[in-house]
């Protein structure tokens, strides 16, 4: 899961053009969000990726999202991905929410600009 120590922003990027999530390109309704982070536990292999076995649940702002991808970070050992498509009832701003959780656990507060 995302591991921070308080609610600083994470390591997102729009999925689509790899442009790092900032508020000066903030993710906006129907973005595909790649978030990074570790634990999602065992894979298996679909489509060419390592899915995540276990089920993933996103939360942004306090909406529940559910992810398009969650698994193993393509290129990368050891790193999970996470992808979301930002829904038009996620909170604007230039820190909102965003929690990860998997088998039971949630992961600590992070946060990702929305416009």
């Amino acid at each position: 899961m995302v591991r921070r120590r308080d609610c600083s922003s994470s390591a997102a990027i729009d999925a689509v053009t790899g442009a790092l999530n900032t508020a000066q390109s903030a993710a906006r309704t129907g973005t595909v969000v790649a978030v990074f982070a570790t634990g999602l536990g065992a894979t298996e292999r679909r489509e060419g990726l390592a899915w995540a076995t276990t089920p993933v649940v996103v939360e942004l702002g306090g909406v529940r999202v559910t992810p398009v991808y969650a698994g193993r970070a393509p290129g990368f050992a050891g790193l999970d991905q996470v992808n979301f498509v930002v829904p038009a009832e996620a909170p604007r701003g230039a820190a909102v929410r965003l929690r990860l959780g998997s088998g039971g656990r949630a992961s600590n507060e992070t946060t990702v600009a929305v416009e």
